[in-house]
């Protein structure tokens, strides 16, 4: 899912996840976790395989400063990943469940 939006470098941006189930209805997952890579796939702030905790059919996930941090001042695409896993009553137990979000990350100039 592409957020469509333009965040400043080092700024914040809280993410809503909304876990569903096969039918759409809200699920809590048995287990989550979220990854931060920008376009060529290189984990950010090493944010790899992130444990969502407490786990909720919505949680929120807040990306802020070195998440949000540019080495050239150009803009950047970055991907977070969330994936979980849900127990169904149509396909059993451990269902997997992947989410993607694209935002991109703008450049401040003459900031430190």
């Amino acid at each position: 899912m592409a957020l469509y939006v333009r965040v400043p470098e080092r700024s914040s941006l809280p993410l809503r996840i909304d876990f569903t189930d096969d039918t759409g209805a809200p699920v809590t997952p048995v287990s989550a976790n979220w990854s931060l890579t920008d376009g060529t796939g290189t984990v950010i702030n090493t944010r790899h395989d992130v444990a969502i905790t407490p786990l909720a059919s919505t949680v929120y996930i807040l990306l802020s400063n070195a998440d949000l941090q540019l080495s050239e001042n150009a803009e950047q695409f970055r991907f977070v990943t969330v994936k979980a896993t849900y127990n169904s009553a149509t396909y059993g137990n451990n269902v997997p469940l992947k989410v993607g979000y694209t935002f991109l990350v703008t450049p401040l100039f003459n900031v430190p």
